[in-house]
């Protein structure tokens, strides 16, 4: 059985959309304490 691989560009749209996908995704990590070192780093008192 052979697979084919098809390669579709995203529009400029798509790109910007998917984007901000996943910045919102890495904002709400960080929010609950998911995002590793940065948000580790701006838990312990100064």
């Amino acid at each position: 059985m052979k697979i084919e691989t098809v390669t579709v560009d995203f529009t400029d749209e798509q790109k910007r959309y998917l984007e901000g996908f996943t910045t919102g995704l890495q904002i709400s990590r960080v929010g609950r304490g998911l995002g590793g070192g940065a948000g580790k780093a701006s838990a312990e008192p100064i």
